[in-house]
């Protein structure tokens, strides 16, 4: 009945032929079968692929089967997506070998487009591994084909996903594994370089951030500002509910809030910023929060933040309940100055009251006081019957018509509650004496205030006017005394401009004797120049044939006394006579009188001589010239007012003619040489004084 035909008998035309396909096909289900359920069970239980298949419960069977039946059909899927992603890279490997061939192709271009190309394998080869949604010898073969499609473009691959034997089998894992080895090596080195990246536009958007100006307090966001309150209530030793910290914990919150304000996104310089300006940005400080409960603490620069920045965050505080009782305090920092008690407002009530108070207290104006007189106004909404205090405002101005204002403004916006209030301004100087006090409905306190606003606005204008007054009369002495400083400043500047006048006169005047002095001065050297050049040179003071003979002379033997008188005297001149034939203890005499006379500058006598000689450059020169005076009749005329001086005229005469008579002998010649003689016999006595001079210096 059943014929049975062997395969390879070849009893039907297709029937090998048909048999082959339906084995083939046969086999690629059931490994694809049996590779999808190797992985669930290795998924589900950690075993090994290879290990023996364990029993499985009816559970774990349904799933095995509903896996298999999904991954099957999305391998199918997957096979055929893979597929068309082979041959796209394909036709981008072969449409980049195109572009290597049009002129004008640069190496640049070359590595741009092996950087593409790359890229897309990677994308491709990523996504296969990732997925996992075909066994790791179809993923092999896709690897395998990228390869193919990278040496031989222009060659088509055919089908990606063909039968395989063992060996190919093998191969293509091997070349999986490969590819899962570069795709996590890339994926590293691609994370590498993005973190890289991301540090570097970190850095970029850091020095962007410290280069910009620092930003207002408007344009920070909750967080930062958050920070930057935090930041300065470390830097004034409190916490954010205004208690006073230990010194260490407060420099420990000081490192502490600068870091937070760093993370929470405000530069360097920002925070440098607010750091250095410290004490303009904490001018006023604004509390609010429950009485026993919450309490925040917060400083601002300027009154008109504080009043706003509180406002608003006394809106958007959650902590702060609708019923319960709130309080909320803005004031300036006390610096020990009247002035700053005049910006405190508190309030404490409900807490839509609290914030209306605080923005009535936005609608004033700040006003700086050069002398403030404070007062104080406490407005309190009264419950009826019970008396129980159901809002309060307490508020420090400026003038006794600035509470008025303020006591008025606050009573007004209660006018239609039927709760009663009271109403008291004092002044602090008069603790004891209210300046206002009354208690009532709001609509007859409002009419009660109105009228005494009137009345301190009046005593505030009659103030006003004396003030004025005063002003006035300072005015008026102001503007006499400017009149006075007008004319005596030009006075002044009459004076100072005959004075300049006379200066310049003096200033010309001396510069003309300046200029007489240096011709003088010139026309005197050129005549000692002269008088120096007709002197032979053994006669000139300090020359080196001067001082050779005088060398010799002291270095010659001594002879016998006898040999000496018969030795002939040679002829010498006068002048030598005259000096060096004095005994030395005379020339010493003359030396240290002549010395002495020279330094008396109270004698008339030297004082003649000395303003008819003039200036000398050195004091050898002055002693050459001083001493041919002295020598003819300096001497003389020298002694005899000395002992005029003395008191005794006679024996000024007398001692004057005596020193004539004993001069003669020694200076006969004197009388009898001329003028250049003379001068020259000076120059021998102003060698001898010099020296004595010199040796003195050296002494002392």
């Amino acid at each position: 009945m059943f014929t049975l035909h062997d395969n390879n008998s070849g009893g039907h035309a297709d029937g090998p032929a048909v048999e082959d396909e339906l084995t083939r096909s046969t086999g690629k289900a059931l490994g694809s079968i049996m590779a999808a359920a190797r992985m669930w069970i290795h998924n589900q239980r950690g075993r090994k692929v290879g290990d023996t298949v364990p029993k499985l419960s009816r559970k774990e069977r349904k799933e095995l089967a509903e896996t298999i039946q999904a991954q099957v059909g999305e391998q199918k899927v997957a096979a055929a997506w893979y597929s068309k992603r082979v041959d796209d890279y394909r036709f981008e490997v072969l449409a980049a070998h195109a572009r290597r061939n049009e002129p004008g192709y640069t190496p640049a271009d070359i590595d741009r487009d092996d950087a593409r190309l790359a890229g897309i394998r990677y994308s491709i080869e990523s996504t296969l591994h990732e997925q996992q949604s075909l066994p790791i010898e179809r993923r092999g073969q896709v690897a395998l084909a990228l390869s193919e499609a990278d040496r031989n473009p222009a060659q088509p691959h055919g089908a990606v996903f063909t039968p395989m034997n063992a060996e190919q089998e093998r191969t293509a894992r091997a070349v999986a594994v490969q590819s899962e080895t570069w795709v996590a090596g890339r994926r590293e080195h691609n994370a590498r370089l993005v973190a890289e990246q991301r540090e570097q536009a970190a850095k970029r958007a850091e020095a962007r951030r410290e280069q910009r100006p620092p930003r207002a307090y408007d344009e920070l966001n909750d967080r930062q500002r958050n920070a930057v309150q935090r930041l300065r209530s470390a830097h004034l030793g409190v916490n954010r509910s205004g208690q006073t910290l230990d010194p260490e914990i407060a420099e420990q919150a000081r490192q502490t809030t600068q870091e937070a304000a760093y993370a929470a996104g405000l530069s360097r310089r920002e925070i440098g910023h607010e750091i250095d300006y410290m004490a303009e940005h904490t001018s006023y400080t604004a509390t609010y929060g429950v009485p026993g409960g919450v309490q925040v603490r917060n400083h601002y620069p300027v009154r008109e933040e504080a009043i706003e920045q509180t406002a608003r965050e006394m809106g958007r505080d959650q902590r702060l309940s609708q019923d319960a009782a709130v309080f909320v305090a803005v004031e300036s920092r006390p610096t020990g100055l009247a002035a700053d008690d005049v910006q405190r407002r508190s309030a404490m009530g409900p807490r839509d009251e609290a914030i209306s108070a605080v923005a009535r207290w936005s609608r004033e104006h700040e006003v700086e006081y050069a002398v403030a007189e404070p007062h104080e106004v406490a407005v309190a909404r009264i419950e009826p019957g019970t008396g129980k205090v159901l809002s309060s405002e307490i508020a420090t101005v400026g003038s006794e018509a600035a509470a008025m204002d303020y006591a008025h403004a606050s009573v007004d916006s209660a006018a239609s509650s039927a709760a009663r209030m009271r109403v008291e301004v004092t002044d602090p100087r008069e603790p004891g004496t209210p300046r206002y006090e009354n208690y009532g409905l709001p609509k007859t306190l409002a009419a009660d205030l109105a009228d005494h606003r009137v009345g301190a606005r009046e005593r505030l204008l009659g103030e006003a006017e004396l003030d004025q007054m005063d002003l006035a009369r300072e005015h008026a002495s102001l503007r006499q005394r400017h009149s006075l400083s007008i004319e005596h400043n030009g006075e002044l500047t009459d004076r100072n401009a005959d004075l300049t006048r006379q200066l310049a006169t003096m200033i010309a005047e001396r510069d003309q004797a300046l200029a007489d002095r240096d011709r003088f001065r010139g026309e005197r050297d050129e005549a000692v120049h002269k008088l120096a050049e007709r002197a032979p040179a053994k006669e000139r003071f300090g020359s080196p044939e001067r001082q050779a003979a005088a060398v010799r002379e002291t270095s010659a033997p001594s002879r016998p006394a006898q040999e000496r008188a018969a030795a002939p005297e040679p002829e010498r001149p006068v002048r030598d006579v005259m000096i060096t034939d004095l005994a030395p203890e005379v020339r010493q005499m003359l030396a240290d009188e002549m010395l002495a006379a020279y330094e008396n500058t109270d004698s008339p006598v030297v004082r003649e001589q000395l303003a008819r000689q003039g200036d000398s450059e050195t004091l050898r020169e002055g002693l050459d010239k001083f001493s041919g005076w002295w020598l003819t009749e300096g001497v003389v005329r020298y002694r005899a007012e000395r002992q005029a001086e003395a008191g005794a005229a006679k024996d000024a005469e007398r001692v004057a003619e005596s020193a004539r008579e004993a001069s003669v002998p020694v200076f006969s010649g004197v009388a009898e040489q001329s003028s250049g003689v003379a001068a020259s016999s000076g120059n021998a006595l102003a060698d001898a004084l010099a020296r004595q001079t010199e040796r003195d210096g050296m002494e002392r």
